[in-house]
């Protein structure tokens, strides 16, 4: 039996009566009900706990990603392969969890599910030196060369989710809950652009736990052509400051938004990172809180 209280915070929604409120209400409702749909249940934890996440789809991603910007783009890009850093495998395991099919193929000429038949073993037989660096094996085949070559020299820039894969998992959701009618779901597509605008100012200035040394912060950021909120950080402007000036910055939530259209003017003439939090404005745009 659906719950009353939430039934009636989606009829608004589906009448085009947007209230933040109910948003929060829903999500937090969500997080436990979405049966495995990580991207509601993500946003369900950024508005319970909003300070900081250890754990999650946007903790996974963002600590694949600064292993990924410290080892290729940092002062570890060019590997030795008998002297290999002792996070080497690591750093290989979260660059093929990044790394769409369309760079593998091209560049080992198998797919990405063959590929991951053969990394298991290859990895495996990666042995240490008495330094505690790793060292390939003598026995490595051409595919296995060209899939390591291929894993270690790209930066994959893939987010942890799009605006698609949330409203899509926050529809689903809402149905598997009794909270919406099948054929409501044309009518909550209306309110699409206000859910991710919601997500993006739940996740805004969240800081990210990479490690015991490193932390990133989650900002809101606009770009000439959409908004989204990357992966800022350590530095007062990029996500990683992997040193030797080198930084890098990437998107947790991808979102094809027109920044003109969906912030508030105000917003748009203070210049970026915006270290103040965000809410939306009565006119449900991206606005300054207070």
């Amino acid at each position: 039996m659906a719950d009353p209280g939430m039934r009636a915070r989606v009829e608004r929604l589906v009448q085009g009566d947007v209230r933040v409120d109910d948003l929060t209400r829903l999500f937090l409702f969500a997080r436990d009900r979405c049966g495995g749909r990580e991207c509601v249940r993500e946003i369900g934890d950024f508005v319970a706990h909003h300070n900081e996440r250890f754990k999650g789809l946007v903790t996974r991603t963002s600590r694949d990603w600064f292993l990924s910007a410290l080892n290729v783009v940092g002062p570890n890009s060019h590997f030795e392969w008998k002297r290999l850093p002792p996070i080497y495998i690591k750093f290989i395991e979260a660059q093929f969890r990044k790394l769409q099919k369309a760079i593998i193929a091209p560049w080992t000429g198998m797919t990405k599910a063959e590929a991951a038949r053969l990394l298991p073993g290859l990895l495996a037989r990666i042995t240490q030196n008495a330094d505690g660096t790793l060292a390939l094996p003598a026995d490595l085949t051409r595919p296995e060369y060209d899939l390591l070559d291929c894993l270690s020299g790209h930066l994959s820039r893939s987010p942890a989710f799009t605006e698609d894969q949330l409203f899509s998992e926050f529809s689903a959701t809402l149905v598997s809950n009794a909270l919406l009618l099948r054929s409501e779901k044309a009518e909550l597509e209306k309110s699409k652009d206000v859910v991710s605008l919601f997500a993006i100012t739940v996740m805004h200035n969240c800081t990210v736990k990479i490690d015991n040394n490193f932390s990133s912060r989650l900002d809101a950021s606009v770009w000439p052509s959409r908004l989204d909120p990357s992966v800022w950080g350590t530095t007062a402007y990029l996500s990683v400051d992997i040193g030797h000036e080198k930084q890098a910055v990437a998107s947790m939530f991808m979102t094809s938004l027109d920044a003109l259209n969906h912030c508030e003017s105000e917003l748009l003439k203070i210049d970026a990172p915006w270290l103040f939090d965000l809410e939306l404005s009565p006119r449900l745009c991206l606005a300054k809180l207070g």
